[in-house]
Protein backbone atom coordinates (compact mmCIF):
# COMPACT_ATOMS: atom_id res chain seq x y z
CA UNK A 1 0.00 0.00 0.00
CA UNK A 2 2.82 2.49 0.84
CA UNK A 3 4.59 1.97 -2.92
CA UNK A 4 1.17 2.67 -4.49
CA UNK A 5 0.63 5.72 -2.39
CA UNK A 6 4.27 6.98 -3.47
CA UNK A 7 3.58 6.23 -6.98
CA UNK A 8 0.32 8.38 -7.39
CA UNK A 9 1.52 11.43 -5.00
CA UNK A 10 4.47 10.90 -7.92
CA UNK A 11 2.43 10.90 -10.47
CA UNK A 12 0.45 13.95 -9.28
CA UNK A 13 3.69 15.90 -8.69
CA UNK A 14 4.80 15.65 -12.54
CA UNK A 15 3.93 18.85 -13.81
CA UNK A 16 1.29 18.96 -17.32
CA UNK A 17 1.43 21.45 -20.28
CA UNK A 18 0.76 24.74 -20.22
CA UNK A 19 -2.09 26.52 -22.64
CA UNK A 20 0.76 27.73 -24.39
CA UNK A 21 2.90 25.08 -25.03
CA UNK A 22 0.09 23.26 -26.45
CA UNK A 23 -0.75 26.02 -28.29
CA UNK A 24 2.91 26.15 -30.08
CA UNK A 25 3.14 22.27 -30.55
CA UNK A 26 -0.31 22.70 -32.89
CA UNK A 27 0.87 26.00 -34.87
CA UNK A 28 4.39 23.74 -34.84
CA UNK A 29 2.24 20.75 -36.32
CA UNK A 30 0.29 23.04 -38.68
CA UNK A 31 2.78 24.26 -40.14
CA UNK A 32 4.76 20.73 -40.66
CA UNK A 33 1.60 19.99 -42.44
CA UNK A 34 1.11 22.54 -44.26
CA UNK A 35 4.83 22.81 -45.80
CA UNK A 36 4.38 18.00 -46.24
CA UNK A 37 0.95 19.12 -48.45
CA UNK A 38 3.02 22.10 -50.73
CA UNK A 39 5.91 19.38 -51.54
CA UNK A 40 3.42 16.95 -52.07
CA UNK A 41 1.46 19.06 -54.50
CA UNK A 42 4.38 20.23 -56.15
CA UNK A 43 5.67 17.06 -57.21
CA UNK A 44 2.16 15.69 -58.09
CA UNK A 45 2.20 18.90 -60.36
CA UNK A 46 5.65 18.34 -61.54
CA UNK A 47 4.67 14.84 -62.83
CA UNK A 48 1.76 15.69 -64.17
CA UNK A 49 3.70 18.28 -66.30
CA UNK A 50 5.95 15.49 -66.93
CA UNK A 51 3.56 13.06 -68.61
CA UNK A 52 2.19 15.60 -70.76
CA UNK A 53 5.37 16.81 -72.10
CA UNK A 54 5.86 12.83 -73.23
CA UNK A 55 2.73 12.70 -74.46
CA UNK A 56 3.11 15.92 -76.80
CA UNK A 57 6.23 14.40 -77.32
CA UNK A 58 5.08 10.94 -78.89
CA UNK A 59 2.25 12.67 -80.71
CA UNK A 60 4.20 15.10 -82.43
CA UNK A 61 6.94 12.86 -83.40
CA UNK A 62 4.07 10.31 -84.60
CA UNK A 63 2.84 12.92 -86.46
CA UNK A 64 6.06 14.13 -87.96
CA UNK A 65 6.96 10.39 -88.86
CA UNK A 66 3.33 9.72 -90.79
CA UNK A 67 4.02 13.14 -92.84
CA UNK A 68 7.18 12.44 -93.60
CA UNK A 69 6.47 8.97 -95.01
CA UNK A 70 3.98 9.32 -96.55
CA UNK A 71 5.48 11.96 -99.03
CA UNK A 72 8.14 10.03 -99.66
CA UNK A 73 6.25 7.25 -100.64
CA UNK A 74 4.58 9.68 -103.19
CA UNK A 75 5.06 9.35 -107.00
CA UNK A 76 4.08 13.15 -107.31
CA UNK A 77 2.47 16.12 -105.88
CA UNK A 78 -0.96 18.07 -107.25
CA UNK A 79 -0.94 21.11 -104.83
CA UNK A 80 -0.09 22.36 -101.54
CA UNK A 81 -1.21 24.85 -100.12
CA UNK A 82 -1.44 26.27 -96.49
CA UNK A 83 -3.86 23.59 -95.24
CA UNK A 84 -3.67 20.83 -97.59
CA UNK A 85 -1.34 18.11 -99.94
CA UNK A 86 -3.03 16.63 -102.61
CA UNK A 87 -0.58 12.90 -103.63
CA UNK A 88 -0.45 10.39 -106.03
CA UNK A 89 0.45 7.89 -103.42
CA UNK A 90 1.26 5.16 -105.75
CA UNK A 91 0.60 3.64 -109.41
CA UNK A 92 -0.73 0.67 -108.26
CA UNK A 93 -1.52 -0.93 -111.65
CA UNK A 94 1.35 0.42 -113.48
CA UNK A 95 -0.60 2.37 -116.09
CA UNK A 96 0.73 5.46 -115.81
CA UNK A 97 -2.16 7.14 -114.98
CA UNK A 98 -3.68 8.77 -111.67
CA UNK A 99 -6.70 6.58 -110.40
CA UNK A 100 -8.86 7.66 -107.55
CA UNK A 101 -8.09 5.07 -105.61
CA UNK A 102 -3.95 6.01 -105.66
CA UNK A 103 -4.65 8.99 -103.94
CA UNK A 104 -4.90 11.09 -101.08
CA UNK A 105 -4.70 14.40 -99.14
CA UNK A 106 -3.22 15.39 -96.12
CA UNK A 107 -5.05 18.28 -94.60
CA UNK A 108 -5.05 20.35 -91.18
CA UNK A 109 -8.87 20.69 -89.88
CA UNK A 110 -8.79 24.38 -87.66
CA UNK A 111 -12.42 23.30 -86.18
CA UNK A 112 -11.04 20.08 -84.81
CA UNK A 113 -7.54 21.32 -83.85
CA UNK A 114 -6.37 18.27 -86.16
CA UNK A 115 -4.22 16.99 -88.75
CA UNK A 116 -5.54 14.19 -90.68
CA UNK A 117 -5.51 12.41 -94.07
CA UNK A 118 -8.04 10.77 -96.64
CA UNK A 119 -7.41 8.77 -98.63
CA UNK A 120 -10.39 5.74 -100.36
CA UNK A 121 -11.39 2.90 -99.02
CA UNK A 122 -9.73 0.25 -101.07
CA UNK A 123 -12.90 -2.16 -101.42
CA UNK A 124 -14.04 1.25 -103.74
CA UNK A 125 -14.41 -0.81 -107.51
CA UNK A 126 -15.88 3.10 -108.00
CA UNK A 127 -12.66 5.18 -107.23
CA UNK A 128 -10.27 1.71 -108.75
CA UNK A 129 -11.75 3.29 -112.10
CA UNK A 130 -12.34 6.79 -111.81
CA UNK A 131 -9.17 8.48 -113.31
CA UNK A 132 -7.87 11.92 -112.02
CA UNK A 133 -7.27 15.04 -114.36
CA UNK A 134 -4.37 16.90 -113.40
CA UNK A 135 -6.41 19.89 -112.95
CA UNK A 136 -8.48 17.82 -110.12
CA UNK A 137 -4.80 16.86 -108.91
CA UNK A 138 -3.79 20.73 -108.64
CA UNK A 139 -6.63 21.85 -106.12
CA UNK A 140 -6.47 20.24 -103.27
CA UNK A 141 -9.54 20.86 -101.39
CA UNK A 142 -11.48 19.04 -104.74
CA UNK A 143 -9.58 16.02 -104.54
CA UNK A 144 -10.35 15.93 -101.29
CA UNK A 145 -13.79 16.39 -101.85
CA UNK A 146 -13.85 13.77 -105.08
CA UNK A 147 -11.91 11.14 -102.53
CA UNK A 148 -14.77 12.32 -99.61
CA UNK A 149 -17.29 11.18 -102.14
CA UNK A 150 -16.36 7.62 -102.38
CA UNK A 151 -17.49 7.34 -98.41
CA UNK A 152 -13.61 7.62 -97.25
CA UNK A 153 -13.15 8.38 -93.65
CA UNK A 154 -10.22 10.52 -92.75
CA UNK A 155 -7.87 8.88 -90.51
CA UNK A 156 -6.26 11.72 -87.60
CA UNK A 157 -2.70 11.84 -86.99
CA UNK A 158 -2.56 14.24 -84.19
CA UNK A 159 -5.13 16.11 -82.21
CA UNK A 160 -4.65 19.38 -80.03
CA UNK A 161 -3.06 21.29 -83.15
CA UNK A 162 -2.97 24.96 -82.30
CA UNK A 163 -1.25 25.97 -85.68
CA UNK A 164 -0.21 24.10 -89.19
CA UNK A 165 1.30 25.70 -92.11
CA UNK A 166 2.25 23.39 -95.44
CA UNK A 167 4.54 24.88 -98.00
CA UNK A 168 5.47 23.22 -101.06
CA UNK A 169 8.52 24.19 -103.42
CA UNK A 170 8.56 24.91 -106.41
CA UNK A 171 4.46 24.67 -107.07
CA UNK A 172 1.81 22.19 -108.08
CA UNK A 173 2.99 19.10 -110.13
CA UNK A 174 6.51 20.53 -110.15
CA UNK A 175 6.72 20.28 -106.23
CA UNK A 176 10.45 18.41 -104.89
CA UNK A 177 9.80 19.73 -101.22
CA UNK A 178 7.01 19.71 -98.70
CA UNK A 179 7.40 21.10 -95.31
CA UNK A 180 5.36 20.69 -92.39
CA UNK A 181 5.22 23.31 -89.41
CA UNK A 182 2.58 22.32 -86.87
CA UNK A 183 2.22 23.50 -82.77
CA UNK A 184 0.71 20.82 -80.59
CA UNK A 185 -0.33 22.06 -76.80
CA UNK A 186 -1.07 25.07 -75.22
CA UNK A 187 0.51 27.42 -72.44
CA UNK A 188 3.85 26.26 -71.56
CA UNK A 189 3.24 23.00 -72.90
CA UNK A 190 3.00 24.09 -76.42
CA UNK A 191 5.88 22.57 -78.64
CA UNK A 192 6.68 23.25 -82.28
CA UNK A 193 7.07 20.47 -84.70
CA UNK A 194 8.75 20.54 -88.34
CA UNK A 195 9.02 18.15 -91.33
CA UNK A 196 10.56 18.75 -94.55
CA UNK A 197 10.26 15.21 -97.20
CA UNK A 198 10.57 14.95 -100.71
CA UNK A 199 8.82 11.76 -103.00
CA UNK A 200 11.82 9.36 -103.04
CA UNK A 201 10.58 8.90 -106.97
CA UNK A 202 8.36 11.57 -108.37
CA UNK A 203 6.43 10.14 -111.35
CA UNK A 204 6.05 14.18 -112.65
CA UNK A 205 7.58 14.01 -115.87
CA UNK A 206 4.33 11.94 -116.85
CA UNK A 207 2.42 15.10 -117.09
CA UNK A 208 4.21 16.95 -119.84
CA UNK A 209 5.02 15.74 -123.43
CA UNK A 210 8.37 17.82 -123.25
CA UNK A 211 9.69 15.32 -120.29
CA UNK A 212 8.44 11.83 -121.36
CA UNK A 213 9.17 9.48 -124.36
CA UNK A 214 6.22 7.45 -125.17
CA UNK A 215 6.92 4.01 -125.28
CA UNK A 216 8.69 1.56 -127.48
CA UNK A 217 8.28 -1.64 -129.23
CA UNK A 218 7.22 -4.15 -126.39
CA UNK A 219 7.67 -1.08 -123.67
CA UNK A 220 4.58 -0.26 -121.77
CA UNK A 221 5.71 2.66 -119.81
CA UNK A 222 6.98 5.76 -120.59
CA UNK A 223 10.36 6.89 -119.93
CA UNK A 224 11.71 10.04 -118.41
CA UNK A 225 13.15 12.68 -120.72
CA UNK A 226 15.74 15.14 -119.63
CA UNK A 227 15.49 18.35 -120.62
CA UNK A 228 18.90 19.76 -121.73
CA UNK A 229 20.21 23.61 -122.70
CA UNK A 230 22.68 22.12 -125.26
CA UNK A 231 20.69 19.59 -126.92
CA UNK A 232 17.09 20.28 -126.06
CA UNK A 233 15.10 17.02 -125.20
CA UNK A 234 16.64 13.23 -124.70
CA UNK A 235 15.77 10.26 -123.90
CA UNK A 236 17.42 9.29 -119.99
CA UNK A 237 18.75 5.87 -120.37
Amino acid sequence: MARIAQQARASQSRPGMTLIELLVAAAITAFVSAAAATLLSAASNASSQSRNVRTISAAGYYAEGRIGATIRQARAIGEVSATHVSLWIDDANGDDRIQLSETGVIFYEDDDDGIFFRQPDSTNTGAATTEVLITDMQVAQKLDQMISDTGAVAVQWAENVQACQFDGYPSLTDTRVVTAAFTLGTGSDATDYAVTASPKAPADYLFSSSTRTAPSGSETRYRRAKVSPYSGAATAQ
